[in-house]
């Protein structure tokens, strides 16, 4: 680096000193740069010419780069270098073009002749240290960069996740699971692996294996393409239509679907405004889960909030107005920014998937293997407020249709609805709904599913077809409704009402209390909670009864917590089931491993070990 910071800064203070004494000259008539340095002392006018300078360039009003520049007095500008391009959205080949036509010296003003890449203009501005590239694509291209330019020569590296889970008992033997996830860059593709070791313990001492994931992937704009080994879910949509049935396994084959990986959350304002009305100036301060986002100052009278800095996304805001430093009110409002998909233009998100299903690697007995597998899945923005979803596929055999609809009728207040159908199997639907008040939100929910597998078959190993043995007729329903509501800034109440037909039969209650305080000098969160629920098997068919105290505690060193539980509820047999835990848990920093935990159960039926630990590092 050249040493001008100091001459920079006193160029900048002298510049400034002289600006206004300046004569204006006509704004179409650049300025020469012995123009622009005649109100510069003689004794600086030396570290102007023929020296090196730091200097901002842009390209049609985009940022290139920050760079070292000469200029001379006969109006011309020679680049040394670039400094530092790590803001720049622009393409590093399209940078590397302009770098070498300005390393050859170019004369300021427009441009006469052998103009490349459309030159029309090259123009220096000695108060705002600025060098401005102007072509003939300055107001064709107008439209804000949507995607990360990729390394064009791609990347290397590896990043690996390990966890581990280790259980016991009484009389039991050591069971646990150890699972694998790593991720690697390899040129402009990604691979992931999925796989893990398991054994169940008790009396299935078996060592299970499987492997989830083997691909690898190539992100787009807009879109990625995934081939290999993996399991076929719809990825890349804002709402996903449910299935009924079987879930598709690992499949070996191909996915193309839509992709926001590489797009840039470009600020924009909500879909629909937010308003406070002040009666003096004063602020506004905006919090997301109890998390302060973002301030806002506030005039008096009715005022619209600038949504544009705020996340992305469909979420639950409180506003507090803020004036002579009192909270003057608090509402809860709705921020509704579909996350990088507002373009009318492009209404349509879309998965496919077409492969055969396998169990490659894997000794899980259930896991389909042989039958070809494929499916689409597609959200259609009708409206900002309305989506729509529809999906069908193949999965062993039987044929999976879903259509969903996702509606925001007001602001505080949405229904989300799904039907479903799967051949030989049955029809379903669910709906829910939310609405939104000022200190809490009110949920209702309502599914039913009819169930007729008569025609449900099994194939054996040597062809033939087979009648599976649980073969059911009938329908089961639930519907529920929750309602959450804040007693003050530390003390929250919930309650839920439910009631099932089917499998379970009844009507079931769930009452809850947190509290958030100081316990021996640490913040604590306590939560109380009463249940009555419908018997089953579990509970050898009486009804769950019981009550459970727990606490957890932020403990004084960084990232341990400490936390633990106390009740009571209604064992296999319909007796008392009393029982405890105490976890304790470790958040590491710079460590191979993550987080580490472990916990201590005992119950009617005995003592219980659990441990558990995290760990992810770059290769």
């Amino acid at each position: 680096m050249f040493p001008m910071t100091p001459i920079a800064t006193a160029l900048a203070l002298c510049f400034c000193a002289t600006a206004l004494a300046a004569p204006t000259e006509n704004g179409h008539t650049p300025r020469s740069l012995l123009a622009q340095a005649k109100g510069l002392p003689t004794e600086f006018e030396e570290h102007f010419f023929d020296v090196p300078l730091a200097v901002r360039v842009e390209l049609d009003q985009q940022f290139l780069g920050e760079a070292m520049v000469v200029l001379t007095r006969d109006d011309r500008i020679t680049l040394v270098d670039f400094a530092d391009v790590s803001d720049s959205m622009i393409k590093p080949s399209e940078r590397d073009i302009w770098a070498n036509y300005l390393k050859q010296g170019v004369a300021l003003g427009g441009c006469q002749a052998n103009c490349p890449e459309q030159l029309l203009a090259v123009h220096y501005s000695l108060e705002n240290s600025l060098v401005s590239i102007l072509t003939q694509n300055a107001e064709r291209d107008d439209q804000v960069q949507r995607y990360y330019n990729l390394p064009e020569n791609g990347s290397t590296g590896l990043i690996v996740r390990n966890q581990l889970n280790l259980n016991g008992g009484q009389n039991q033997d050591l069971g646990g699971r150890y699972g694998l996830e790593a991720s690697s860059s390899l040129g402009n593709w990604t691979q992931a692996v999925n796989m893990q070791l398991s054994r169940l313990g008790g009396l299935d001492n078996k060592l299970y294996h499987a492997v989830h994931e083997l691909f690898t992937q190539r992100e787009l704009e807009g879109n990625f393409l995934r081939l290999g080994y993996f399991t076929p879910t719809s990825e890349g949509l804002t709402r996903q239509p449910r299935a009924f049935g079987a879930s598709p396994d690992t499949a070996l084959g191909v996915m193309y679907g839509s992709s926001d990986s590489l797009a840039i959350n470009n600020p924009k304002p909500a879909v629909y405004p937010i308003y406070v009305t002040a009666n003096r100036q004063g602020s506004v301060e905006i919090y997301r889960d109890g998390l302060l986002i973002n301030t806002q100052a506030v005039p008096a009278g009715l005022q619209t909030l600038d949504t544009r800095p705020l996340p992305g996304g469909i979420y639950e805001v409180e506003v507090r107005l803020i004036e002579d430093g009192q909270i003057t009110s608090s509402t809860l409002e709705l921020v509704y920014k579909p996350n990088n998909w507002r373009n009318h233009d492009e209404r349509w998100r879309y998965n496919l998937f077409a492969g055969r299903e396998s169990k490659l690697l894997s000794n899980w007995e259930e896991q389909a293997d042989g039958d070809m597998t494929a499916g689409a899945a597609f959200n259609f923005l009708l409206h900002p407020r309305v989506i729509l979803g529809l999906s069908g596929r193949q999965v062993r055999d039987a044929l999976q249709y879903g259509t969903s609809v996702d509606w925001a009728i007001v602001n505080n207040a949405s229904v989300y609805a799904n039907v479903y159908k799967t051949e030989d199997y049955g029809t379903g639907f669910d709906v829910q709904g939310l609405y939104s008040y000022g200190s809490g939100s009110i949920v209702a929910s309502h599914n039913r599913s009819w169930f007729d597998t008569t025609r449900l078959y099994d194939t054996l190993p040597d062809g033939t077809r087979v009648r599976q043995r649980n073969v059911f007729i009938g329908q089961t329903s639930n519907s529920s409704l929750s309602i959450n509501h804040r007693l003050n800034s530390k003390s929250s109440v919930n309650a839920r009402v439910s009631h099932s037909e089917g499998n379970t039969n009844g009507t079931g209650v769930d009452l809850g209390w947190t509290q958030r305080t100081q316990l021996f000098g640490s913040d604590a969160n306590w939560r109380l909670s009463l249940f009555d629920r419908p018997g089953s098997v579990s509970s050898g068919d009486d009804r769950n009864r019981g009550i459970d105290l727990s606490v957890n505690i932020a403990l004084g060193g960084p990232g341990e917590q400490l936390s633990g539980s106390i009740g009571t509820r209604t064992d296999r047999d319909g007796g008392r089931d009393n029982n405890a835990s105490i976890t304790y848990r470790k958040t590491l920093q710079d460590h191979l491993l993550q987080s580490v935990s472990a916990t201590a159960i005992t119950d009617t039926y005995g003592i219980g070990l659990n441990a558990n630990t995290h760990g992810t590092g770059p290769v």
